[in-house]
């Protein structure tokens, strides 16, 4: 499986943004300040339908916009199957395959990331929870019902 467009809009400093990604190693490289981790976190929230650094989705609209989107098309099995989600100020909507999701635990596993970030080091550092929540996030990937 792997993520081989993805397409941002209004998204935090990104008005627009279509990208191509190839499907074994892709280098991800720029300034301080440019977007990189804004691209990593878009691709987290394709995945999970939330930040991994903020729990306020208000931060993800882009300043002075209404809503939020970003888009993904994955290859997995060799078909091709679209993502999307959409960040507004009356609420979050997931679509697998164009079709709205009434429960983001249906749409969570379409796409499947682990991702490590600084401040991950707390899950060796840091309490038991944090690394059973990490554990819990993984596992409900590949089994929703774990959710």
């Amino acid at each position: 499986m792997y993520i081989d467009r993805l397409n941002l809009k209004n998204y935090r400093n990104y008005q627009q943004l279509e990208i191509s990604f190839d499907d074994k190693i892709n280098v991800i490289i720029g300034e301080n300040a440019q977007g990189k981790t804004n691209l990593m976190e878009a691709i987290y929230l394709l995945a999970f339908t939330k930040s991994h650094r903020t729990s306020r989705e208000k931060e993800l609209i882009k300043w002075d916009e209404e809503f939020a989107k970003i888009e993904g098309r994955i290859t997995k099995r060799n078909q091709n199957f679209p993502l999307e989600i959409i960040i507004s100020t009356k609420g979050k909507k997931a679509k697998l395959n164009r079709i709205e999701q009434k429960r983001l635990s249906d749409y969570i596993g379409s796409l499947n990331v682990v991702m490590f970030a600084p401040e991950d080091l707390t899950l060796v550092k840091g309490a038991p929870q944090i690394r059973r929540r990490f554990i819990d996030m993984e596992l409900g990937q590949i089994q929703p019902r774990y959710i």
